[in-house]
């Protein structure tokens, strides 16, 4: 008579299959995914204000910020007629591949944890089965 599989192993097989599959996609995307398809789209460029944590932009050693509000820096149009430049005028398009990583491998800490989970079951489970079947063929060696 056939025992049936038990629990451990069954649990095993699947979080080892569930956590293991969406780690290997998070750590792919991670280190081999795509980084330039995380720039902030032309349409929603952010103002100089609203980056201000990212970085700072200077234009011969003064912060780009001051010299527009100095009213020292301009630029020509497309007519080529020269005019101020104002903080509304600027926009900036960001990268957010850093932040996009930054998520993926925060996530893939919990799928490891998961996975490992999954594998301690996983032997567990085998072993248990293991064990069974080496008793069953000991009682069947020593039955007359």
């Amino acid at each position: 008579m056939k025992k049936p599989l038990n629990g451990m192993l069954i649990f095993g097989v699947i979080t080892t299959f569930v956590f293991g599959s969406t780690l290997a996609t998070s750590l792919v995307g991670a280190f081999w995914g795509p980084k330039d398809i995380w720039w902030t789209p032309a349409s929603m460029a952010l103002p100089l204000s609203q980056t201000a944590n990212d970085f700072q932009m200077f234009i011969a050693g003064t912060p780009v910020d001051e010299l527009v509000t100095s009213d020292r820096l301009q630029t020509i149009d497309a007519q080529e007629h020269e005019f101020k430049v104002a903080l509304e005028d600027i926009r900036i398009r960001k990268n957010n591949w850093l932040a996009t990583k930054a998520r993926e491998l925060t996530m893939a800490v919990f799928q490891a944890f998961g996975f490992g989970l999954g594998l301690g079951f996983l032997c567990t489970g085998l072993l248990s089965r293991l064990s069974a079947f080496k008793s069953g063929e000991k009682q069947r060696r020593e039955s007359p």
